[in-house]
């Protein structure tokens, strides 16, 4: 919501309408809330668009549950009042005359914003942009809340929360998030990262997803002249099966404690194994990563990405394409010769045992493992394609019918007759069952069973995906241009640090918690303001703190008092009624 001003020059005259951004689908209109006036000079102009200010403040009010809203000054009065231990015996107030005027939840927002200001984001975008800083703030901490696009974001932080926050002004906040802001709050998650951990982050995590977008829109790599555009929407191969619509590239960065450390935004259509040097380059701008170890999935493995980290003398930990090696390579897998027992996943009470060897290969260590459960499970989907497969070819045994990719691999196309399962196709396939390999260069400390451990940790990349996909809610994206949709990330890149430093903090003091099992706690601690009828007295009226919320506040060094209280007189600005 906004003022805006439209000069007629032929008239001489200016209208002052109050106007509104709404979004239809992928595109954006202006809808008029209210003619305000029309003015012929400058005098009139200021005058009626004072009077537009003031409607436009009703317009948003009528619009909340509450007839007035916390200022941030306000809000942290009432967070200090519910910490401050000392409570009277008795407030010597008949509840039967209190009606409640406005309740507000202040758990998240308290320790969230704790963790936040601890990262050192309390002046993101500049000291002197006190506004803007609040804003983000703001949407870092309701992205944690109840993730949603900033439209509904701005609407919940209004109803909810009792914050107003012009729609615009956020828009206008996120446009601070330039480069150099992402920037700064990389460096300073590694900064963070490495404080929490107590040394230098010596292994790094590093990963690939896409995150699609509500539009199949995509953005062109050059305009009409030819000239490079800033693009990033961009359709490609899509991890969530959504190959129809435009997506970008994230490359996340995380230590083995899945502590963010970092990220990188590619357009759409990039091939993740061409991001490991353009995200390295990043990093060695913002820290020194000589002594770091570098582990990622198979998707990294090429050539130019293990002579690039070998140029660099970056030891790496990558996964290794079996059935892509080398004949000796793959004769020298499958072959029992120098097979070592290996329990599993570092567990030394498995019961099944399996095997690991060793190959060397041109300076670098191939590592073989063979798991009997996941020997079971290659079996078991094979089993079960074959006997989709037996199920068609009764259909239809006509080439056409088939293809040979996918499970086609186990069929045989001759030049001329019907196509038939390939039994020496299906033996070949059974080889492989239940082996997995990794291929490590440097490191030469590690044993190959440190080294199966350690690759083995890129389940905490893959849960902190997860995180952002569903607990962040970082995707679908809604915003268009490039520059806000890299404002976007970085505010859900913040909202995963501030979210991935407090499990780490209670992990540390024994009491692991789910980021959905965080929220649900902080949610709850909420305060009910109560009006007396009778008179100018307002009282606060805290909700119950579980153990594991207790848990929660004490872990920032925090405080909850259950004790209802009177609000001192002056300590906020409401007043008036409520809304029926």
């Amino acid at each position: 919501m906004f003022i805006r001003t439209k000069h007629d020059a032929k008239l001489n005259r200016t209208r002052i309408q109050i106007v509104e951004s709404v979004r239809t689908g992928s595109k954006v209109r202006q809808k008029i809330l209210r003619h305000v006036g029309v003015a012929h000079n400058d005098s009139e102009i200021e005058d009626i668009k004072r009077l537009a200010g003031r409607l436009m403040e009703q317009l948003r009010i009528d619009r909340s549950p509450q007839m007035e809203l916390f200022t941030p000054t306000e809000y942290a009065d009432l967070q200090a009042l519910v910490r401050r231990a000392p409570r009277p015996d008795k407030l010597g107030v008949d509840l039967v005359e209190c009606r409640e005027e406005a309740r507000v939840s202040l758990g998240l927002r308290d320790v969230m914003g704790t963790m936040y200001d601890q990262l050192g984001w309390g002046a993101l975008l500049g000291a002197a942009r006190k506004s803007a800083n609040r804003i983000v703030k703001e949407l870092v901490m309701a992205r944690i809340a109840q993730p949603e696009s900033k439209r509904a974001t701005v609407e919940a932080l209004e109803n909810q929360a009792g914050i107003t926050l012009n729609l615009d002004v956020v828009y206008r906040s996120m446009d601070y998030i330039n480069t150099p802001v992402i920037d700064g709050i990389c460096k300073t998650s590694h900064a963070a990262a490495e404080k929490l951990l107590g040394g230098p982050v010596t292994v790094l995590f590093y990963d690939c997803t896409t995150l699609a977008f509500d539009t199949e829109r995509e953005d062109p790599a050059e305009d009409a002249d030819g000239v490079e555009q800033d693009h990033l929407l961009a359709k490609g191969f899509s991890k969530d099966g959504k190959h129809h619509r435009a997506q970008v590239m994230l490359a996340l960065i995380v230590t083995s404690d899945g502590l963010p450390v970092g990220y990188e935004l590619f357009p759409g259509n990039t091939w993740e194994g061409h991001t490991l040097e353009a995200a390295l380059k990043a990093l060695e701008g913002r820290f020194d990563v000589a002594r770091v170890t570098f582990v990622a999935d198979a998707a990294m493995l090429s050539k130019d990405n293990q002579q690039m980290l070998q140029n660099k003398g970056l030891p790496y930990i990558l996964g290794y394409r079996m059935k892509s090696a080398p004949a000796a390579v793959k004769a020298n897998i499958l072959s029992p010769e120098g097979r070592q027992p290996w329990a599993g996943h570092g567990s030394e009470e498995a019961t099944e045992k399996g095997w690991y060897k060793v190959i060397d290969q041109e300076g670098a260590r191939v590592i073989v493992t063979w798991s009997p459960t996941r020997a079971r499970n290659d079996a078991h989907k094979r089993d079960k394609a074959i006997e989709k497969l037996h199920k068609k070819l009764k259909r239809s045994r006509k080439p056409g019918s088939f293809s040979s990719r996918g499970y086609g691999r186990f069929l045989a196309f001759p030049d001329s007759g019907d196509v038939t399962l390939d039994d020496a196709k299906i033996k070949a396939a059974a080889q492989w069952d239940g082996l997995h390999a990794i291929v490590v260069h440097g490191a030469d400390e590690l044993e190959a069973q440190d080294v199966i451990a350690r690759y083995h940790q890129l389940w905490e990349i893959e849960a902190c995906f997860r995180t952002n996909k569903h607990d962040l809610k970082i995707r679908p994206i809604y915003h268009w241009s490039p520059r806000r949709v890299r404002a976007h990330i970085a505010i859900c890149y913040m909202a995963f640090c501030c979210l991935q430093h407090l499990r780490k903090h209670l992990d540390l003091l024994g009491h692991p918690m789910s980021p959905a099992r965080i929220r649900n706690e902080l949610n709850a601690l909420q305060l009910s303001i109560l009006r007396h009828k009778g008179t100018p007295d307002r009282y606060g009226m805290p909700s119950h703190a579980t153990v594991d919320a207790r848990r929660i506040l004490t872990c920032v060094g925090l405080t909850w008092n259950e004790a209802p209280f009177k609000i001192p007189p002056g300590r906020t600005r409401k007043t008036g009624q409520t809304k029926a």
